[in-house]
């Protein structure tokens, strides 16, 4: 079908494009505020250190895939950490049949997730950390999602990281549940071979999704006059640019919207070729512009 003037492929581009420049403003947030040891936003679970992907320490988990170690998160508002992630021995591994399944691969990409999951049983906190394949399907209820490797690590690393990878279901382990994003990752098989793991040729990827929240702020005098005010002016600065990205980004999609071109117009146009919308950009017409698609 062709499309009159901008296609939906190049718009929907340009709002994933600056979906990413706003991540900055979020790490500059950070940053200010393991600075000051204050939160300055609202959020459900936050992060300290910890809780990444580490070189194993277990001589028993050499050869899994994906290795994350101790993690320290609380509650938004909590004066003091709700949970210590302390797996025994201070790591969880996963083994490559959790993303792989149980037969014979070669060739392929598969892309994964880490989370964190806080919660509470009989008012006693709890903390876990999963690591869970995407998988096809709306709601991510199908198989893993394998490709063939014919495109670059780098491009399937911007593949885990769009749009097309659904949101993942888990079943509450209990009550008051919050979830975390740690990284997403692409293991990148050669070979791999179902209870063979030291036949297996994998190597893993990892994008790392934590902005970590501490709240102690820094530990002497000197460093707190050196650093906060950098950690300070840099969160005011990239809120300021994020504001004009996120605004040059409205204008241009509004001037797409409005353009002449679509017949009769553009709801109805692309309510009839609803499936050439890409998902992001109906998700951004929706909570910008107030614009319901099919």
């Amino acid at each position: 079908m062709s499309q009159p003037f901008l296609s939906a492929e190049i718009v929907n581009a340009v709002v994933v494009s600056v979906d990413k420049f706003l991540s900055a403003e979020d790490r500059a947030l950070s940053s200010a505020e393991m600075a000051i040891g204050t939160a300055l936003s609202s959020r459900n679970l936050e992060c300290s250190f910890g809780a990444c992907w580490v070189e194993p320490s277990d001589a028993s988990n050499a050869l899994k895939p994906v290795v994350v170690g101790t993690g320290l998160f609380r509650k938004y508002g909590d004066a003091t950490p709700t949970a210590k992630y302390d797996s025994s021995p201070y790591e969880v591994a996963f083994d490559y049949n959790v993303f792989l399944g149980a037969r014979p691969l070669n060739d392929v990409y598969v892309f994964g997730a880490t989370y964190a999951v806080a919660y509470k049983v009989s008012t006693t906190p709890f903390l876990d950390i999963n690591a869970l394949p995407f998988k096809g399907g709306a709601t991510n209820e199908g198989s893993p999602l394998l490709i063939g490797r014919t495109i670059s690590v780098q491009e399937a690393l911007e593949l885990v990281n769009s749009e097309y990878m659904s949101v993942f279901t888990i079943t509450d382990p209990g009550d008051e549940v919050e979830y975390l994003e740690l990284q997403r990752f692409v293991i990148s098989v050669d070979n791999y071979i179902p209870g063979s793991t030291s036949l297996t040729e994998a190597k893993v990827y990892f994008a790392d999704k934590r902005s970590p929240r501490a709240w102690g702020g820094f530990a002497d005098e000197i460093s707190a006059a050196y650093f906060n005010p950098s950690a300070i002016s840099n969160w005011r600065s990239q809120a300021e640019i994020a504001d004009q990205a996120a605004l040059s980004l409205y204008n241009f999609v509004s001037a797409w919207v409005d353009l002449t071109a679509w017949t009769p117009d553009f709801v109805d146009y692309w309510t009839t070729y609803s499936d050439d919308m890409p998902q992001r950009l109906k998700q951004y017409l929706l909570d910008e512009l107030n614009i319901i698609l099919p």
